[in-house]
């Protein structure tokens, strides 16, 4: 038997994450993820990573469990898989829009705010043209 398999969150039936606080929405349910770092006599680490609940959505985390890391690459591995899972998170939700669709609408609304139309096309280029040569 693991160390992992004695720590209190292991049992998925016991573990409920409360994340009600005053004045704020009872209907909101995040899933938690659980990043357990258990150092062993040989100077590596050993990482366990534990969802408990498992949403579909979230149970595909591109991270391998029970991973043996040196303490040089002990930090970046958790600032990584943190980062990455909160990425996951952000896609996943319904308001999401990725950098290039924002740009894309952006840029449209600029482009329908100054559109200048075709009647007036021919006359300011004699305008501009006009005022340079004369």
């Amino acid at each position: 038997m693991d160390d992992f398999d004695r720590l209190p969150f292991n049992n998925k039936n016991t573990f409920e994450h409360n994340t009600s606080m005053d004045g704020l929405n009872d209907k909101q349910n995040h899933p938690v993820f659980i990043i357990t770092i258990h150092p062993l006599k040989n100077g590596l680490f050993r990482v366990l990573n534990f969802m408990p609940n498992n949403n579909i959505k979230f149970n595909n985390y591109p991270i391998i469990d029970r991973m043996l890391l040196s303490k040089s690459l002990l930090a970046s591995y958790v600032k990584l898989i943190t980062l990455n899972l909160f990425r996951r998170r952000r896609m996943n939700t319904e308001s999401f829009q990725f950098p290039h669709v924002k740009r894309r609408i952006k840029i449209q609304e600029m482009a329908n705010k100054f559109k200048i139309s075709s009647n007036n096309n021919h006359k300011l280029a004699s305008e501009i043209f006009e005022s340079k040569f004369l």
